[in-house]
């Protein structure tokens, strides 16, 4: 379960670069393992959640399987990610 936001123009956060790179470098299997990707981004940026969707296709690289489709909150719609977060988690949860 990766949660992230998106930085500048559908950059990674900092704090999660190394471990993306390293997911990269490496190409650990997660072969039919489940992942999720919950990104908080900014629609009025044509980047719109773009650290989640790197981290989504590495996920797929890696062969890990979506048991629902990534969740894009929008901090321009809400301003109480959590409503919106938790009822997928919920439904995530389930699906695994």
């Amino acid at each position: 379960m990766i949660i992230t936001s998106t930085t500048g123009q559908g950059d990674l956060p900092s704090n999660i670069e190394d471990f993306y790179f390293a997911a990269q470098d490496k190409r650990p299997s997660h072969a039919g393992k489940p992942f999720g990707v919950i990104c908080l981004g900014d629609s009025s940026y044509e980047s719109f959640c773009g650290a989640g969707e790197k981290l989504e296709e590495l996920f797929y690289e890696l062969q890990g399987r979506a048991p629902i489709p990534m969740l894009k909150i929008d901090a321009c719609e809400t301003l109480d990610p959590d409503s919106i977060a938790l009822p997928w988690l919920q439904n995530w949860l389930t699906q695994i």
